[in-house]
């Protein structure tokens, strides 16, 4: 499921326009208020660094607010989204794509075959073509195998599981904003100095060097800059020492305070550091700078306030994340399940559709170059029923993608496929009902089809005798042939194993073994099918 695409606030080139036409507004209204109350350079850029600060932290808290919503709306998106109709989706794609795959290799094989056999018509000797056919009968029997394999191997659905990842380290950027930051308030408290008319104390200088360092933490380990700045804050008050203000303290101070607390989740530990620093940082100024003192505590209040606001943003917007990411995690899983359903089902569509006429192809191309020399006749009508049998897998294949599940049937489909069997030349008696229609006869028609399509693999040569009849609200459909049985210990096919399953997705019962006077193999099937209540 995708994110909602609409954004009501600026990113990029646009964001950074609004960041710079908010400063520039902040300077101007410095400069006014400047004019005003009379001030010179040094209170113009104060006020303008002070107003440009509250503007991008008021950004900041904006686009939290921002992503809470956005998160909000997709958490409501997917909310309403029905699992049903995204697992739908996720089958009609996945079977598209499963189509499309056939068609680089199984649909191209059997068009050459198709095309081969009708051209085959009019040749003096068509055994060579039959060659072909034969070889591409088994590249295409290959392929299939290959096919089905890959599809009836379900994937595992991964287990939705929460990544903690791994801590975060100190960072380059980190160090360089650290290193520049402690080089600018040492800056700023030599010319403070020599602005006020008295040297330098270079031990208040390191010591406010070391203070403004402690924002390499500000990132990975806040908590650990607040209480060493905290502690150095200390350290100068009982030393007598100086640590300066600045504008460097909008960075360290105000940026460790910011981020504790506008953290989506606030933590304990966290909050007791943000009010040690608060409380060590205004003691120090109190003592050192008493007239800045109010100004500081202010301005110290505000990151915080500002930060909650944030915070409110942040946590609003990880628990709509959390809420869109179990969503998704659920409609995934729907999904997931129905795709690797919809691989086993389409496996067993592609062996019901084109097993049976790949299976014949591949014989009546032997028996069109063995029979040649003798029945000239009977090998022309092998590779028209070659030609008749790629066309028919080439449509049902055309088919596939559209109309899922069992394909309705009747009377003329098995009356169809029937005499394709025995124009192969296996012997047929079947019977019917002259009103089989509906979705059993779907099912009758690939239990017939399957069957028929072992009788000419496995026993090449016998007979087969179909019916089908209806008992109460059931269908049963019997196949027997004459050949040798069921060989012991023989592993079941994938088609009588697909086909198991079919008939027991219908609420039916399907029974295989020897046939009747303990010859020839035997597979009966019971299936639903009450009678059509006439209108």
């Amino acid at each position: 499921m995708g994110r909602p695409a609409a954004r009501s606030y600026p990113e990029g080139m646009g964001s950074r326009a609004v960041d710079v036409a908010g400063i520039a507004a902040a300077g101007l209204v410095s400069a006014a208020a400047n004019v005003l109350s009379g001030g010179g350079f040094p209170e113009w850029l104060f006020v303008t660094v002070l107003l440009s600060a509250l503007w991008l932290a008021a950004r900041l808290g904006r686009t939290a607010w921002h992503d809470a919503g956005r998160e909000a709306a997709r958490a409501h998106t997917l909310a309403a989204a029905d699992a049903d109709e995204v697992a739908r989706a996720a089958v009609t794609s996945e079977r598209e794509r499963l189509a499309s795959d056939l068609d680089a290799s199984l649909r191209a094989c059997l068009a050459e075959v198709r095309t081969e056999a009708e051209e085959s018509r009019a040749l003096a000797d068509p055994v060579p073509s039959a060659e072909r056919i034969h070889r591409l009968s088994r590249r295409a029997s290959s392929d299939l195998r290959r096919q089905l394999g890959l599809l009836r191997t379900v994937e595992d659905v991964p287990a939705a599981a929460e990544s903690r990842g791994a801590p975060e380290r100190i960072g380059r950027a980190d160090a360089a904003i650290a290193l520049a930051t402690a080089a600018f308030a040492m800056f700023e408290t030599v010319a403070y100095a020599r602005l006020e008319g008295r040297p330098a104390d270079w031990a208040s200088v390191v010591l406010t060097g070391a203070v403004a360092l402690t924002v390499i933490w500000r990132r990975t380990s806040p908590a650990t800059g607040a209480y060493v700045a905290s502690g150095l804050f200390v350290m100068g008050t009982l030393a007598g020492l100086w640590v300066s203000g600045g504008f460097w303290w909008l960075v360290t101070v105000c940026g460790l305070l910011w981020t504790i607390t506008s953290r989506p989740r606030l933590r304990t530990s966290e909050l007791g550091a943000g009010l040690v620093l608060v409380g060590c940082a205004t003691a120090n100024v109190w003592v050192t700078d008493p007239v800045n003192a109010p100004l500081t505590l202010v301005l110290l209040v505000i990151s915080c306030g500002v930060g909650l606001v944030a915070h409110l943003g942040r946590s609003r917007a990880a628990r709509a994340a959390a809420t869109a990411r179990d969503r998704e995690a659920e409609l995934a899983l729907a999904a997931s399940t129905a795709v690797a359903e919809e691989r086993c089902r389409f496996a067993r569509d592609v062996h019901d559709l084109v097993s049976h006429s790949v299976g014949l192809i591949a014989m009546q191309a032997a028996a069109a170059q063995v029979t040649w020399r003798d029945s000239p006749a009977s090998s022309r009508a092998a590779l028209d029923v070659i030609a008749a049998s790629a066309r028919e897998a080439l449509d049902e294949l055309d088919r596939l993608p559209r109309h899922p599940g069992v394909r309705r049937r009747g009377p003329a489909d098995l009356e169809a496929l029937v005499g394709r069997v025995r124009s192969a030349g296996t012997p047929v008696t079947a019977t019917w009902p002259a009103d089989l229609d509906g979705d059993a006869a779907g099912l009758v028609y690939r239990v017939v089809q399957e069957t028929l399509t072992n009788v000419m693999r496995h026993a090449p040569g016998a007979s087969a005798r179909v019916a089908v009849r209806r008992t109460g609200d059931r269908l049963v459909v019997s196949v027997t042939d004459t050949g040798p049985g069921p060989a012991a210990g023989s592993p079941r096919g994938y088609g009588l194993v697909g086909l198991r399953e079919q008939v027991a997705l219908a609420s039916g019962s399907l029974v295989t073994g020897t046939g009747p006077g303990g010859t020839g193999f035997a597979v009966e099937a019971t299936l639903h099918a009450p009678k059509p209540v006439p209108a």
